[in-house]
């Protein structure tokens, strides 16, 4: 059981390291003058998630 608990936190770590990169990416992206939907669809997100996190927010969807 404690094995299981290991691995469901570190697969939380990962997927919060993820996401701090994806929220980076897309900041980077929208910086460099690409379109909110075109970030959007190379991401499989919403463009509504772009445009907030382009704005600085980062909370959950």
């Amino acid at each position: 059981m404690t094995s299981e608990i290991g691995r469901l936190r570190a697969a939380a770590r990962a997927q919060a390291r993820s996401r701090t990169k994806l929220i980076a990416a897309v900041r980077e992206a929208r910086a460099a003058g690409l379109t909110v939907r075109t970030i959007a669809a190379a991401a499989s997100i919403s463009t509504q998630t772009v445009q907030r996190w382009t704005k600085g927010e980062d909370d959950d969807d």
